[in-house]
């Protein structure tokens, strides 16, 4: 795309300076300028690529944001002990204890007890 770009906002430019040094090499109706419209299309995609550094720069910072409420360790209850493990080591139908206050870590089902969880209190990004 910046080669098209280049080579068309080139070429106007170029035959705008014919156009200006040797106007009597061209018929009447051909001596046109395009000057601006060369620099404006350079305007426009730089204002392009400008809006769109800006907007990635937002996501990737979004995207920071929810990585930070990723919780990293679990309580796993392996025989009535109760073991910290790293997320990544949990498998399939082991048993979790979220104490009142802690991050779930993983979906799953409630085996034993009862609580109420809020959803937004903790999730910046997510208002």
């Amino acid at each position: 795309m910046d080669v098209l770009i280049a080579l068309g906002t080139s070429a106007a430019f170029i035959y705008s300076i014919l156009v200006s040094v040797y106007p009597s090499f061209l018929p009447l109706p051909a001596q046109h300028v395009y000057f601006e419209a060369a620099i404006m299309i350079l305007d426009f995609v730089n204002l392009g690529q400008l809006l769109e550094l800006r907007a990635r720069g937002k996501t990737l910072a979004a995207i920071d944001r929810l990585l930070a409420l990723q919780v990293s360790q679990a309580t796993l209850v392996v025989d009535d002990i109760d073991k910290t493990v790293g997320v990544g080591e949990l498998q399939l139908n082991d048993i979790v204890r979220v104490k009142p206050g802690e991050k779930i870590p993983i979906d799953g089902v409630i085996i034993h007890g009862q609580s109420a969880i809020d959803q937004t209190a903790h999730c910046q990004a997510c208002r």
